[in-house]
């Protein structure tokens, strides 16, 4: 099991579930907050640059093209709140 939460200042306390993960292909999130949902997203490499930052649509985010490594990928809600980092390996 990888430990994919990394707490940063003036975030939510939300619990979102990454799996699989390691993926190769796409991973899938599951958020406790029931308030509301992450829409959008963010992928970035372990240096920080962004990857990626798409809508969120139906927990699925595709990982197919991305390289082998290791990323970190924030999720966004429609009221300006941004979760914590998680961390995800693609294979």
């Amino acid at each position: 099991k990888i430990d994919t939460y990394l707490k940063t200042d003036n975030t939510p306390k939300s619990i979102i579930t990454i799996f699989p993960n390691p993926s190769q292909s796409e991973i899938f999130i599951k958020s406790d907050l029931l308030s509301e949902q992450p829409d959008s997203y963010s992928i970035m490499d372990a240096s920080g640059k962004l990857i990626e930052n798409k809508k969120l649509f139906n927990y699925r985010i595709n990982v197919e093209k991305l390289s082998s490594a290791l990323y970190f990928i924030q999720f966004h809600f429609k009221s300006g709140i941004k979760t914590e980092s998680y961390k995800f390996i693609k294979q």
